[in-house]
């Protein structure tokens, strides 16, 4: 299915593939960073909600992160351990030795592209992280940051609100969602 099809159609072709294979989600997330450079939003965002056993390859990992950098998509992903009771990690690559650092490779992109990665120890974490992804971007006050130019090194900006938490982006998100 192309990126954007009708769902209904998807979802058919779906029910005839049997259950095994790769987890494509690198794919996918280039696919979903291409659609949202497409459209105008200030803030465009992929969520990805899985195991590590994702299908990779250097090419793959570096087209992702191109693509993140090319459309300006902040990436949040809950990384749901093999090792965990009830994880994603049962089938045919369940046990499986991961060829790359999935989860450094999800921590470095989140820092370098002010996103989000997070761990789950279970598949019931995973709600509790995107109910945290969610206020997140639902946020409803805005800070805005301008300084002139001065010594080099970091600058350090600190906003403190009791029971807040500061994320560092712009300010709209537009999502697209793979289903």
């Amino acid at each position: 299915m192309d990126f954007g099809g009708d769902l209904a159609a998807a979802e058919t072709k779906l029910r005839m593939i049997a259950a095994a294979g790769g987890n494509y989600g690198f794919d996918s997330m280039i696919d979903a960073c291409r659609e949202l450079g497409k459209r105008g939003a200030p803030l465009r965002m992929i969520v990805y909600v899985g195991s590590g056993s994702l299908q990779a390859s250097r090419t793959g990992t570096s087209a992702l992160a191109r693509a993140l950098g090319e459309t300006h998509v902040i990436p949040m992903a809950v990384l749901v351990l093999p090792s965990a009771r009830g994880s994603f990690g049962g089938g045919p690559s369940g046990d499986a030795v991961q060829a790359f650092d999935v989860q450094g490779y999800f921590a470095q992109i989140a820092k370098a592209y002010h996103g989000a990665y997070v761990e789950a120890l279970s598949t019931l974490a995973v709600a509790q992280w995107l109910r945290q992804f969610a206020a997140d971007l639902n946020g409803q006050y805005r800070v805005r940051f301008e300084s002139e130019a001065g010594p080099a090194g970091v600058v350090k900006v600190e906003v403190r609100r009791k029971d807040t938490k500061l994320r560092v982006g712009r300010a709209a998100a537009e999502i697209a969602r793979l289903e």
